[in-house]
């Protein structure tokens, strides 16, 4: 068992597998759809279908408990909105100025840390408070999009089927850009966007609107995600007064807390949005993203001209039903490219935009599309094609959920082992000191991921590197050590600063992990912390003490 088990850890990390695990299966089923044709409507098949949706639902949820209860991240990302979700609860400005010695503010918007934040006061500050938001947000997504699937007429099976392959896709997207960000958020509330799409109900534009004006509070871009759902709204008979309504409740929501909260500056949060856009497009990200979505998009446009090649005239008609669904999801698409695209983003962008093949899926059904059911040896490729992609993606999904719970199940010790050590160094000297969390190098970045729990316990966040990171790229100054220091200091009369830095590397080499292309050649990424910083960093500050994995530095 444990030789299956490392063969297919070691199969999982090579590209190539996954090529093998696409072109094997469509190999064999091409040989067998050709040989004797392939029923796809019987009742066995469809319940296959959903069996397999079942266990990537299950297994998905195994991970999720698994990260839940662990101290560690998959990225650094999670770490900045834990701790300044805490800081922004303790009255702390959640949007610093451009002038401020500390650095930690995001492009993200309010909703996510006041989510994330009221769970932390609800449930006492802890990293298992703060995933949980996040988690809740993509189980309830999950739960109501197999729900509304299934309102909307498809069979169980074919729910649970579809919402499979959407938690699939969730783990085989960079699942650390999207754990814990405003992304779980946007991809809930644009499923009960389509809930209130659907719905004839009054009240259903003020719940779209609300949907809208908070996903657009959490992500400037995020309206291009109900720009489908619009339509749908439309169909459904959204007209003048609903459509006033819907659209002045987004703008309420989505300003609200800037007018609610006294530490929520719109001006400052505007400042940092003109500084993320001047981080520019990315060509490899580019590239990315684009065969992203034609991968994503490859199977339902073969079934489409796979249909098409057995039934011309059924399939136009059902096409020509939802050609304004079809039309504005190609729009907004093209356009969330662009964002998409921007350096340090990534595919994970489409994720939400994917809600809607589901929802596409359905709704051809019911606009009469035929089913692609019995074939013959001309169309077997196209079946091949269609069948090896889900099953590749359902296969790999699975196993990637099982290999991320059997990580943080591996890494549960040494990540408490760190967390214990860090409560140890606050219990010996957080009474009467300032204790910041520094780096050393790339490698041992992780170490210092448990910063957040320094600012559970009441310390300040000083100089967020994530954020630090993005700034920086942005053309922000960063702040001297002499400023940071000074503005603590006098902040706490008395209490001389610490810092924690892992004792492995040189301390504050870190390189940023933005890198850019220019002239078609990429750029090495600059050090976070510059030169100066790094000097004055060794001759105001000297190592009094270490532990297994830090050492602290005081001034």
């Amino acid at each position: 068992m444990s030789f299956v088990k490392s063969l297919l850890e070691m199969m999982s990390t090579r590209p190539e597998a996954w090529a093998w695990a696409f072109w094997v299966p469509c190999f064999m089923l091409l040989l067998a759809v050709a040989k004797g044709g392939l029923r796809l409507k019987s009742t066995g098949v469809q319940w296959v279908g959903g069996a397999i949706g079942l266990l990537a639902l299950v297994v998905f949820g195994w991970f999720s408990y698994h990260y839940l209860v662990s101290q560690q991240y998959l990225n650094a990302m999670p770490t900045q909105i834990f701790e300044v979700s805490w800081y922004f609860e303790q009255g702390h400005p959640l949007y610093h100025d451009a002038q401020s010695p500390e650095i930690y503010s995001m492009l993200y918007g309010p909703y996510l840390y006041i989510f994330t934040g009221t769970l932390e006061k609800l449930l006492g500050p802890s990293v298992l408070a703060a995933k949980l938001a996040g988690q809740l947000a993509t189980a309830s997504a999950l739960g109501l999009l197999l729900v509304l699937l299934w309102c909307r007429g498809a069979k169980l099976s074919t729910s649970l089927f579809l919402t499979g392959i959407f938690a699939c896709l969730i783990v085989l997207d960079p699942l650390g850009a999207y754990l814990d960000r405003a992304d779980n958020f946007i991809v809930l509330f644009v499923v009960l966007g389509a809930w209130a799409a659907y719905s004839p109900w009054k009240i259903a534009s003020i719940a779209f609107g609300v949907a809208l004006g908070i996903s657009v509070n959490l992500k400037v871009h995020a309206f291009l995600y109900f720009i489908p759902l619009a339509w749908l709204a439309w169909r459904t008979g959204y007209r003048g007064k609903s459509i006033l309504a819907t659209l002045a409740t987004a703008a309420f929501v989505a300003l609200l807390p800037f007018w609610v909260y006294s530490n929520i500056s719109l001006s400052n949060y505007l400042w940092i949005l003109r500084t993320a856009a001047h981080h520019g497009l990315n060509a490899p990200d580019f590239v990315n993203v684009v065969v992203w979505v034609g991968c994503l998009t490859l199977p339902m446009l073969t079934a489409v001209w796979l249909v098409y090649k057995q039934d011309a005239s059924a399939t136009a008609d059902a096409l020509r039903r939802v050609t304004g669904l079809i039309g504005w999801l190609a729009v907004a698409s093209i356009v969330l490219i662009i964002p998409a695209s921007k350096n340090a983003s990534g595919p994970y962008h489409f994720l939400p935009m994917a809600i809607m093949l589901p929802l596409l899926i359905v709704e051809l059904a019911q606009a009469g599309m035929p089913f692609p059911g019995n074939t013959s040896a001309a169309t077997a490729g196209m079946f091949a094609v269609i069948l090896s992609w889900l099953i590749s993606c359902c296969g790999a999904g699975i196993l990637r959920s099982y290999q991320y719970a059997a990580f943080f199940k591996m890494r549960a010790s040494t990540a408490a082992g760190i967390q214990t050590e860090i409560d140890e160094i606050q219990q010996k000297y957080g009474y009467d000191h300032i204790l910041l969390m520094g780096n050393s190098d790339n490698d041992h970045f992780e170490w210092t991921q448990v910063r957040a729990s320094l600012v559970f316990s009441g310390q300040p966040v000083g100089l967020e590197p994530v954020a630090l990171m993005d700034m920086e790229f942005g053309g922000v100054r960063m702040p001297t050590l002499p400023e940071i220091t000074t503005a603590l200091m006098a902040r706490e009369p008395g209490r001389k600063i610490i810092w924690l830095v892992p004792n492995e590397g040189v301390p504050f080499s870190m390189h940023s992990y933005y890198a850019s292309w220019a002239n078609n050649e990429y750029q090495p990424s600059p050090p976070v912390y510059d030169e100066k910083f790094r000097k004055d960093f060794g001759q105001t500050f000297q190592r009094i003490a270490s532990t297994q994995h830090f050492d602290l530095y005081s001034n």
